[in-house]
């Protein structure tokens, strides 16, 4: 009997303060087509967003849930929690 294998993605940049992490993800990293998907974290649990385009206020300053990664149509779509701020968002090369 064969047991699936799980596959570990790390994130490509953290950045924590407080009880708050961002972790971020970059996809098709270095093309003109990268994009970012962020996943908030509080005391180490994943925040769940109650809708797209809600807002919250943490320690890393406001926080925004663009969309579901599984439901990005381009690449180069931000998705799941990042910067509300969409300048304030790094790309790899950054």
């Amino acid at each position: 009997m064969t047991q699936a294998v799980k596959t570990v993605t790390y994130p490509d940049r953290e950045i924590s303060k407080g009880k708050w992490v961002l972790k971020l993800y970059y996809i098709s990293k270095g093309d003109e087509n990268e994009g970012v998907n962020g996943e908030l974290l509080l005391d180490n649990k994943p925040v769940e967003p109650k809708h797209v385009g809600e807002v919250i206020s943490t320690d890393l300053g406001d926080m925004k849930y663009y969309c579901d990664p599984e439901e990005r149509k381009m690449s180069f779509e931000f998705t799941g929690w990042l910067y509300a701020d969409s300048n304030a968002i790094s790309m790899s090369w950054e």
